[in-house]
């Protein structure tokens, strides 16, 4: 009885995550605060941002709007659809031929892409009430080499990240 008791426990208590490859419950709304602006060597900086993701339409495709600044001066409408929800696989359409894959991992909506010699890793979650983001700009122009080319001593490549924003909504 004790171990059909902590079994419930346990499906109860994954449930959720797995219910949340879909994330409308989760990140769909109206949300705005301040994104933190972190680059190497400068002082960090703060912009207002908006992030506004209707429900999706009968094609399982959000509307994905992000705005910044005062005002939203800097607007940006993209969609994001449903490749396979029960993956966790989406892909964001940013209307001008860009996509990117987009993932659920460990309750984070997540992705990676190179664009104009930098590597960019982007995540969204729920801290809360509050809609939180993170991202790492890495540059991969000019990876610095060590290691000697063996099983004890593999080749490696290091990139310098050199900026992080943190958007908190």
């Amino acid at each position: 009885m004790k171990s059909f008791i902590l079994s419930c426990c346990f499906f109860l208590s994954v449930l959720p995550v797995w219910g949340q490859m879909d994330f409308s419950a989760t990140f769909s709304g109206y949300w705005s605060g301040t994104l933190h602006w972190y680059q190497l060597g400068k002082e960090p900086q703060q912009v207002k941002m908006q992030l506004i993701v209707k429900p999706p339409d009968s094609a399982h495709i959000y509307t994905w709007q992000i705005r910044y600044g005062d005002g939203g001066s800097d607007n940006r409408p993209y969609l994001m659809k449903a490749v396979d929800t029960a993956k966790g696989h989406w892909q964001l359409d940013e209307q001008n031929g860009i996509r990117i894959d987009q993932n659920w991992l460990g309750n984070r909506l997540t992705s990676s892409f190179r664009v104009l010699g930098a590597t960019i890793v982007y995540s969204y979650w729920r801290e809360g009430e509050t809609l939180v983001a993170g991202s790492y700009h890495i540059r991969t122009k000019e990876p610095v080499m060590s290691g000697r080319g063996t099983d004890e001593s593999p080749q490696e490549e290091r990139f310098k990240a050199t900026r992080f924003h943190r958007p908190v909504l």
